[in-house]
């Protein structure tokens, strides 16, 4: 996670302000991506081109809830949009940004038969009933 590398880097280098103010930014930033706020499908769908391709540039270098939403989303794109800061991590480092253009449909990961019906089998791997 890179940003904890930043905090460390800005405590080691004696940087305490720039540490509490990137900490608070950070968390203020994650706190909006996790609310139930769909603002950025409205850029991402405008009539007009040029709001459109401003906002899609955007979404390679910050974030937005939608974005982030659909990591936490049941869809082909579950596993992407791991930051939810930086998009740029997403795009350059890790190659798993995806920009999506309307609201998931489903929240939640996906569960095979075993792990819907056995909590030992969902966090563990561990089927109970075979080794009892």
């Amino acid at each position: 996670m890179p940003n904890f590398r930043f905090q460390f880097l800005c405590l080691y280098l004696g940087l305490t302000e720039v540490f509490l103010i990137g900490t608070a930014f950070k968390g203020l930033w994650a706190a909006h991506n996790h609310v139930n706020w769909n603002y950025d499908l409205y850029f991402l769908n405008h009539p007009w081109p040029w709001v459109r391709k401003t906002m899609r540039g955007l979404c390679h270098i910050i974030t937005f809830p939608t974005q982030h939403h659909h990591h936490h989303a049941r869809g082909k794109n579950s596993a992407k949009n791991m930051c939810n800061l930086l998009a740029l991590y997403d795009w350059l480092l890790f190659g798993t940004l995806a920009i999506e253009t309307e609201r998931p449909t489903q929240y939640g990961w996906k569960q095979s038969p075993q792990e819907e019906h056995s909590v030992w089998y969902r966090y563990f791997a561990v089927d109970m009933k075979k080794l009892g």
